[in-house]
């Protein structure tokens, strides 16, 4: 089995958009949980004592306070400069609070009268810090929640119509094949190579109405000739996978050269079936459970030093996809004028 087929066997579960959402979100909670908090927590340095545990702060503010009563001359303002007024006034009484016994409550209170702090015991509602887990808890609930809206959103659009990528607007709209309403495909995709995108390998989820993942089709660069960048495609595969039969259907639509050109042909023979690329040129592919119909909508060849309309300078096909009832034989589909 191809390595598509085995990424599309896995794919089966969810539908490809909803794949890509769940897959940034829970990347974004894996790099967050694991990386961030596991494997590569943030190592603190150098904290200062208005910045440690509350535990930690009582036990700094009862020995500052221990050694201000032994010594009233010393300059325990230095040794609480990481406070401000009001966070000192708050751990000052918070302190208190905590302690158990009344000496120290009196260290404390002479502490807070050193410091211009009335030193009660009467504790006033934090505010202002541990924020970050609260704002993450926040962040996360809010990703999930646009995840989710987007889902509901792309449900709600379905395949109301063809999905464009890239092809020239008006030539797409005219050429596009116009379906009668029994024959309307589940599925209408438009997709568009031009020269330049060496790497161009446009695949497309077929889905029922309801979100159910039933294969995927598409189209790739299959072979390139001469040198030199960019690529001279002269070869694309356009192919089909159904999950139900578990494997790839494709046919190589192909230049007029290399069409016509026996060693590349050969080469290629392997691949799939050979067909010639022209404008109106129909790609039928069919599996156990699913058909595609793929139609040439423009197909413009490159200049150069190459042989003529040996290589594609623009190239836009359509793929109409259909679930078939019961399995079987492809039956016949044609195109209805609308």
């Amino acid at each position: 089995m191809s390595t598509k087929e085995y990424l599309s066997v896995a794919s089966a579960l969810l539908g490809t958009r909803e794949r890509i959402i769940l897959s940034f979100i829970a990347g974004f909670l894996i790099g967050l949980v694991i990386f961030g908090w596991w494997l590569l927590p943030i190592q603190w340095e150098g904290a200062a004592p208005a910045d440690l545990q509350q535990d930690y702060r009582d036990i700094y503010l009862n020995m500052a306070a221990y050694i201000y009563e032994t010594d009233p001359s010393v300059n325990v303002g230095l040794m609480l400069d990481s406070w401000s007024e009001e966070d000192l006034a708050r751990d000052l009484n918070q302190a208190y609070a905590n302690a158990t016994d009344p000496a120290t409550q009196n260290r404390l209170a002479a502490l807070g009268a050193q410091q211009g702090v009335s030193v009660t015991g009467e504790v006033a509602e934090e505010g202002g810090r541990n924020l970050v887990p609260i704002l993450a808890i926040f962040f996360i609930a809010l990703l999930g929640i646009v995840g989710l809206f987007l889902l509901w959103r792309l449900r709600q659009q379905g395949a109301s119509g063809p999905v464009l990528v890239g092809g020239d607007p008006d030539k797409v709209a005219a050429a596009r094949t116009q379906w009668a309403e029994a024959e309307a495909p589940m599925a209408q995709f438009v997709t568009s190579y031009a020269l330049g995108e060496d790497y161009y390998d446009q695949s497309f989820s077929i889905e029922t109405p309801t979100g159910e993942f039933l294969g995927e089709c598409g189209v790739g660069i299959s072979e390139a000739i001469g040198v030199g960048d960019p690529k001279k495609v002269t070869a694309f595969e356009v192919w089909l996978f159904d999950k139900n039969d578990i494997r790839t259907v494709t046919k190589v639509l192909m230049t007029d050269y290399c069409f016509y050109d026996d060693a590349l042909r050969a080469k290629l023979a392997p691949k799939g079936e050979a067909v010639l690329g022209e404008e109106g040129a129909v790609i039928d592919l069919g599996t156990a459970s699913l058909r595609v119909h793929a139609k040439v909508i423009e197909l413009e060849y490159g200049d150069g030093d190459l042989p003529p309309n040996s290589y594609v300078s623009r190239l836009t096909i359509e793929l109409a996809a259909w679930q078939l009832e019961g399995g079987g034989e492809s039956p016949d589909i044609l195109p209805t004028a609308g």
